[in-house]
């Protein structure tokens, strides 16, 4: 089948983002008929590109290619071109491994305290990492509550899907900018209830608010083009060219339906003359 065929729409085609939109894994069929617009250095960062990337090798941008969770095949073949710091941020446990193989290669260890694959590598080196950072780290969780030497960062806190329980006991420090981007279905419903403090740029990114986005389109803000569930109301639908591009399948849909050979057997089933049963149609 084919796929929908959308145009942006006029008020953002002067300043669309084709950088945050290329790093949209939910837009690859729409960067597919616009090649020669794909901002490489987003698309390196697009898990589902990469298929793209392998073809234009050339064209990856190797810093945004390091963080990419579906890239470690290429990475593990390119090392000399893996930034180590931007790795430490890459979701995949086999980057994880990877990272692991060569530790003295990072030198900067302030990203790593945010990724959720590598909690046992953050606790063997919590003395190198920026802790405050653990509060965005779903993962990390547990470890705030257990060792409450921990210091924690509320706006980063705010944004953690895990740690709604923590934010329902400590509302006054909840940072609603950063709750903005919280897609816990629980901080969804808080912003609901709060729209006024709501970050309209933070939540148009937010993949699990789209149906607030819906409800007020006037304060989409055009980071929604990096966000899988929302980028389409930046856009609209192309129906002269969708419905050129199904006029194939519509004539060979008709000259199946209109066969003669099948419509005379369908008579035949249901037991009626055949000019009766076009009568039907």
């Amino acid at each position: 089948m084919n796929k929908p065929i959308y145009n942006i729409l006029p008020e953002y085609s002067d300043h669309f983002d084709w950088y945050n939109f290329s790093k949209n894994p939910g837009a690859i069929h729409i960067l597919e008929r616009n090649i020669d617009k794909i901002n490489w250095a987003g698309l390196s960062c697009n898990p589902a590109a990469i298929y793209l990337l392998e073809k234009n090798q050339d064209k990856i941008y190797w810093y945004g290619l390091s963080s990419n969770p579906a890239a470690v095949h290429i990475l593990e073949k390119n090392q000399d071109k893996i930034d180590w710091p931007q790795l430490s941020l890459n979701k995949n446990p086999d980057a994880i491994k990877l990272l692991e193989k060569n530790i003295q290669k990072l030198f900067v260890w302030d990203y790593l305290p945010k990724n959720p694959s590598a909690i046992h590598l953050i606790k063997k080196n919590m003395y190198k990492i920026k802790v405050l950072r653990l509060s965005s780290n779903p993962n990390a969780i547990p470890l705030l509550i257990e060792d409450q030497t921990i210091p924690i960062d509320w706006p980063w806190l705010s944004s953690n899907p895990n740690a709604t329980p923590i934010l329902e006991k400590n509302q006054d420090k909840i940072d609603w900018s950063y709750l903005s981007q919280n897609t816990n279905p629980i901080a969804i419903s808080w912003l609901e209830q709060n729209l006024d403090k709501i970050n309209w740029y933070y939540l148009s990114s937010n993949p699990a608010a789209v149906h607030i986005l819906e409800k007020n389109k006037d304060k989409v803000r055009m980071i929604a083009v990096s966000n899988p569930t929302a980028f389409r109301l930046l856009f609209q639908l192309d129906y002269v060219q969708m419905k050129q591009q199904n006029c194939d399948f519509k004539e060979e849909l008709c000259k199946y339906i209109f066969n003669p050979e099948r419509l005379d057997k369908m008579a035949n089933n249901v037991g009626i003359d055949l000019h009766d049963y076009l009568e039907l149609y």
